[in-house]
């Protein structure tokens, strides 16, 4: 599964495409998903592109804790954090326990 290693080595049109990809299959998913969409479980982040996202996975793996996460799972995180909806306190024990569990990874 790519991760940061791999973000950090993306062109910036390589980026903008694996994201566009990863977009299109979640609103995809929700499109075909049973359960009516709204703004707390919609698949993307309402009001922001495929460039909004490549600018905050830019700024999530600055930070090298980050580097081991996969790119889907980043790109959840940015969702949650990009809805404004979840406390800062609450993305922070989120992000820690991403980071927890790609330790568990080989």
């Amino acid at each position: 599964m790519s991760n940061g290693r791999a973000w950090d080595v993306f062109t910036e049109s390589i980026k903008v495409g694996y994201t566009a990809g990863v977009y299109d299959s979640l609103v995809m998913s929700g499109v075909l998903g049973s359960e009516k969409i709204t703004a707390e479980n919609a698949p993307v982040a309402n009001g922001f592109k495929v460039g909004d996202y490549v600018k905050e996975l830019n700024r999530f793996y600055s930070d090298g804790e980050n580097i081991r996460i996969p790119i889907t799972l980043a790109m959840k995180f940015c969702t949650t954090k990009l809805k404004g909806q979840t406390k800062k306190e609450d993305l922070e024990a989120s992000l820690i326990s991403l980071r927890k569990l790609v330790s568990s990874f080989k």
